[in-house]
């Protein structure tokens, strides 16, 4: 397995991607990477975007500055090859929007500034959509190394079951997650801009679209590879779970769920099968799945107190 991890630093001689805004070439692929306070990574994110071997068409890498205060713009603004757009109206996802209308790709590819992508991530969003038709692609998303035996298996499971729900279409389970998802610009000429929410605007795009089509061709890629360079440790996993639960009931409207939908997925029962675990494992697996949705309820209910009590004092939710 591919880790992205192992992408060149900055100095290597790679080939530079044409950027499509010279009017010369078509952008086939519009990269959006939003960033508030990224200093400490971005450029490892740039360099790894530049360091893609991409032979099958143009892209354009579109960062967009949500407000920082620490010295990211500047260090963004030194890459000629990168376009540096500032939104400091709302939230992330008002940034991604800023940057989806900016764009000129047919695809418009996400990451986010903390994460570096591995060599063939535009080949592989390239693929996934021009050759094998997916509107949709998914990513696996890997953690950086070294790394604790919990979080190594936790990065196994979670691509496990976005592969194994993707391929059996079982919708009501599956999530978008725009540090490693890319998309057909027409979407969002059909369906509008991303919801402009705390968290799940990436989650809920894809079940509108679904909800419009429920056919929508969905992929998921492997050597599509990210590694989110945040997560060190468990608790810092943990501590976005308890975030991603809290936001869910944000969304609009509830995620797609066709008929004869399955409570739970499988996936879990698939993993282990699929990996062979020993028994020592086994149990390491089980706990970090356990974990993982119980924080994500924690968050449910944190969420839902937070609203009771702000409708209870006539404000807003």
């Amino acid at each position: 397995m591919y880790r992205a991890g192992a992408y060149q630093p900055a100095g290597f001689s790679a080939r530079r991607i044409p950027s499509g805004r010279n009017g010369s070439l078509t952008t086939t692929i519009s990269v959006i990477v939003p960033f508030l306070n990224e200093e400490r990574y971005i450029r490892r994110c740039v360099d790894s975007l530049l360091a893609c071997d991409y032979l099958g068409g143009c892209a354009e890498f579109i960062f967009i500055d949500n407000g920082s205060t620490d010295h990211g713009p500047r260090i963004v603004s030194e890459y000629p090859e990168v376009t540096l757009l500032t939104e400091t109206r709302g939230k992330v996802y008002t940034a991604r929007n800023t940057g989806i209308e900016a764009a000129s790709g047919e695809v418009i590819a996400f990451t986010d500034a903390d994460c570096v992508v591995g060599p063939r991530w535009l080949a592989s969003v390239h693929d996934a959509i021009f050759t094998s038709g997916a509107t949709f692609v998914m990513g696996a998303v890997g953690f950086p190394s070294p790394r604790s035996a919990l979080l190594d298996i936790i990065e196994i499971y979670r691509n496990d079951h976005t592969r194994y729900v993707i391929e059996n279409r079982i919708w009501n389970h599956l999530y978008g997650y725009t540090n490693n998802m890319a998309v057909r610009a027409d979407v969002f000429e059909r369906l509008g801009l991303l919801e402009e929410l705390p968290i799940p605007g990436d989650t809920e795009i894809v079940h509108r679209c679904l909800r419009r089509d429920p056919e929508t061709p969905i992929a998921f890629r492997e050597d599509m590879w990210v590694d989110h360079l945040e997560i060190v440790n468990a608790r810092i996993l943990f501590r976005k779970q308890v975030d991603y639960g809290e936001f869910e009931i944000h969304l609009p409207e509830v995620r797609y769920k066709p008929r004869n939908c399955r409570r739970k997925s499988g996936a879990v029962a698939h993993s282990i099968r699929k990996n062979g675990f020993s028994i020592r494992k086994r149990i390491l697996f089980r706990f970090g799945v356990v974990a993982c949705n119980a924080c994500f309820q924690a968050g449910q209910w944190r969420g839902r107190l937070r609203g009771a009590f702000r409708r209870l004092k006539g404000r807003p939710t």
